[in-house]
């Protein structure tokens, strides 16, 4: 934080995103504007959110049970 506040100095970026004063400060918004690409209320957002979640959450363990049976059919082999 306060290396940011010594790159921005005393010019309006500091005033606006350290000091909260929107008046006589500026804030940098925007950057990622280009990722939207339709208009969406908050509650599907929301929804897409849960459901890629859910999603990956399937998938990680997925994978994990697939790389259990490997270790444990290993370790067997060993066993024997």
């Amino acid at each position: 934080l306060i290396e940011k506040q010594k790159i921005l100095g005393n010019g309006r970026a500091k005033k606006g995103i350290f000091e909260g004063d929107l008046i006589n400060g500026e804030l940098e918004i925007g950057q990622v504007s280009s990722m939207i690409s339709e208009n969406q209320k908050a509650s599907e957002i929301i929804s897409e959110i849960i459901n890629d979640f859910s999603q990956i959450k399937k998938e990680i363990n997925q994978w994990i049970q697939n790389h259990q049976m490997i270790y444990l059919s290993l370790a067997m082999n060993r066993l024997l």
